[in-house]
């Protein structure tokens, strides 16, 4: 289980009480527990098996960083380049600074090509640069091959992303 704190200006949702909602996805209904706390909610969603897979040739790696506009040594080295799934596969892709994230243009015909040849739709990069202790990642999403050139909310990749950075010993699993 992953889990990732809900933080938000103070709305309608601190009138909601803790419950558990059920959420169709494509791998099935599953739980989104909500618990409220004092004074936030903390949100527990259940993913899928995870699973992760090394990308097998050398040249997919180099054409998804091409198409991405990044190169090796922009790369976080505690990060490999690896397909992480939690029932819906992505690409990780662990970068160095923020401010390579936020300037990135993707070229998105190419990752929508090389997720043809590699059977992956989403291309998640994410840096571990955060200035403050409450964030651990940034992180953008894309997905052109399947008309989302950039998803703004992320939710599907988050969760292979918990798995991923537990896997490689930069996420300390929570318990509950």
């Amino acid at each position: 289980m992953v889990q990732f704190r809900l933080v938000r200006e103070p709305l309608m949702e601190n009138n909601l009480s803790s419950c558990t909602i059920r959420q169709r996805v494509g791998i099935g209904i599953l739980p989104v527990d909500i618990v409220k706390t004092d004074s936030s909610h903390k949100i527990i969603m259940t993913q899928g098996k995870f699973e992760i897979v090394d990308l097998t040739e050398e040249k997919n790696r180099k054409n998804i960083l091409d198409a991405l506009g990044l190169s090796s040594h922009e790369l976080d080295e505690r990060c490999p380049v690896q397909i992480a799934s939690a029932g819906h596969s992505k690409v990780m892709i662990g970068i160095k600074t923020r401010e390579k994230l936020n300037g990135l243009q993707p070229n998105f015909q190419s990752l929508a090509d090389i997720s043809q040849e590699i059977g992956c739709t989403g291309y998640f990069v994410f840096t571990l640069d955060s200035d403050d202790n409450d964030i651990l990642t940034h992180g953008r999403m894309f997905a052109p091959a399947i008309g989302i050139p950039e998803d703004p909310v992320t939710g599907n990749a988050n969760g292979p992303l918990g798995g991923y950075l537990v896997h490689h010993k930069l996420l300390v699993q929570c318990k509950t």
